[in-house]
């Protein structure tokens, strides 16, 4: 359980179809979606403040029957993502005025596909939506990946009038599309799948590359002084590049930089700080996920990058002090050119202080791929609540907003910062988590990652990622972070 069943990543474009065999197959992440969109309904404040679901003002998008209706469209497509956090800072519970029920209706039907109590969604008892793929975070929050198919549209209610901070990621498809039908319960065959899954994301380093795959995994010593650096060219494809490790002392807190090249590019794909590329952030705190992690002997990057002829890596020592680790790689061969599959790319960028007013950009980019990742470090003043944290996430693709968050640490799969038993230190996920949270006596830092496994964000002609700086504007802080996309350019 938890191995990918094919020996060879797929070669062609994705197209999302509510199987849940995606939440598996690392090896599809790279697979372009040329004719899927991605949507978020959130509770976000309309008028531009930060009420993104403190008195429910615009958490519902209309009232059903005495429900509250979150979400609604009409046509195929899948929902991959459901969050909510605790109604209030200092009470548990999803709903102000208590337990309540979690409806979801599909394709026009009277009766829901699911009708269940909101607790009980999140529980990981539910069946057909185990844990970790539905569960509370140590974060304060709840979240569920599993995904919910639709041909004909779907609603989601609850049986209230009144819900506060809610996030749902659906993936619209074009007219006619083919889902596999969604049934609660699950059929064997869909329960095979989400075990799968399950297996994965509990332990994701030991089973992301398994030997079905049959990547050849090649380890070079690597001594580099001060501003040294050294090249590392990977077998000649078609092939993909299926993990990158670091091991030795040097690699418990890399200070270098790492830059990946694919086929005929002039310049590199992906050029990170080594902490970036790894998913964490100075100070940070160990932490294990699906696509990268940090333990007590390595560090590791497990975004699949393929490339059609050639690819290059290279490291490079920081100016002051030397480089000194062990470098492994791991390689498949492809059978077949990767003409639906993107090549990784990841960008890094800063905002020293970031304006009151202004958002802090994670990536801008003209072209055509779909978003995976996002690493973040902030550093504000010491002594006070970490109050820049209410920006919102925001996502604008071809020249739309497809998605606006509700703040940071949701974005993280997090809730109520600075509260205890929410968002007071570092936890880890599959698929988000933050790696740094604390007050030193100089600054309160924050440091996080997100990978969209389940629901990557696809751009046809551009994309615009960013990060809210406020509205509490007024309070100063430091932001850096690194994007992790796919494109269809080298």
């Amino acid at each position: 359980p938890g191995e990918e069943v094919a020996q060879s990543p797929a070669l062609t474009s994705y197209r999302p179809d509510g199987s849940g065999e995606a939440l598996s197959r690392l090896d599809w992440l790279p697979r372009l979606r040329p004719d899927t969109e991605l949507v978020m309904f959130s509770s976000f404040d309309r008028t531009g403040s930060f009420n993104d679901g403190f008195t429910g003002a615009y958490s519902c998008l209309r009232h059903h029957r005495g429900h509250c209706v979150l979400a609604e469209y009409g046509g195929p497509g899948v929902i991959q993502r459901i969050y909510f956090t605790h109604a209030e800072e200092h009470r548990d519970g999803i709903l102000p005025k208590g337990p309540g029920r979690l409806l979801i209706y599909l394709d026009g039907a009277e009766e829901p596909a699911l009708d269940v109590s909101v607790d009980e969604f999140f529980s990981g008892k539910l069946e057909g939506f185990p844990s970790p793929l539905a569960q509370g975070t140590e974060g304060g929050a709840f979240v569920s990946y599993v995904p919910i198919s639709f041909s004909r549209g779907f609603r989601v209610e609850v049986d209230t009038d009144d819900v506060r901070f809610y996030q749902i990621n659906v993936a619209l498809l074009p007219p006619g599309s083919a889902v596999e039908p969604f049934r609660h319960p699950p059929d064997a065959h869909r329960r095979r799948t989400l075990e799968r899954a399950v297996a994965l994301w509990r332990a994701p380093q030991a089973r992301a590359i398994p030997a079905a795959s049959q990547a050849e995994v090649i380890s070079r010593e690597v001594a580099l002084g001060p501003g040294e650096e050294q090249a590392f060219e990977l077998p000649v494809g078609p092939a993909m590049l299926r993990g990158v490790w670091l091991e030795g002392d040097g690699a418990r807190s890399p200070r270098g930089q790492i830059s990946l090249r694919w086929d005929d590019a002039t310049a590199p794909a992906v050029d990170l700080p080594l902490r970036s590329f790894f998913g964490t952030v100075v100070g940070g705190h160990p932490y294990g996920s699906l696509l990268a992690g940090v333990t007590a002997k390595e560090r590791y990057n497990l975004f699949p990058a393929p490339y059609r002829q050639a690819a290059r890596l290279l490291l490079r020592a920081p100016a002051s002090e030397p480089l000194v680790v062990r470098l492994r790689f791991a390689v498949q061969r492809l059978h077949g050119a990767p003409l639906g599959l993107g090549y990784l790319h990841a960008r890094t960028s800063s905002s020293k202080p970031a304006a009151g007013g202004v958002a802090h950009p994670f990536l801008r980019r003209l072209s055509a791929g779909h978003y995976v990742g996002t690493v973040v470090a902030i550093a504000g003043a010491s002594g006070i609540p970490p109050y820049w944290l209410e920006g919102d996430e925001r996502f604008f693709v071809d020249g739309q907003l497809v998605a606006h968050g509700t703040g940071h640490e949701e974005y993280f799969n997090a809730g109520w910062y600075s509260t205890k038993d929410r968002l007071d230190g570092p936890f880890e996920g599959p698929l988000a988590g933050v790696t740094l949270f604390d007050d030193d006596g100089r600054a309160h830092r924050t440091g996080a990652y997100r990978w969209h496994l389940a629901d990557p964000i696809p751009y046809r002609e551009g994309i615009v990622a960013e990060l809210e700086h406020g509205p509490l504007g007024f309070f100063p802080a430091d932001y850096e972070s690194a994007a992790f996309f796919y494109d269809v350019e080298p």
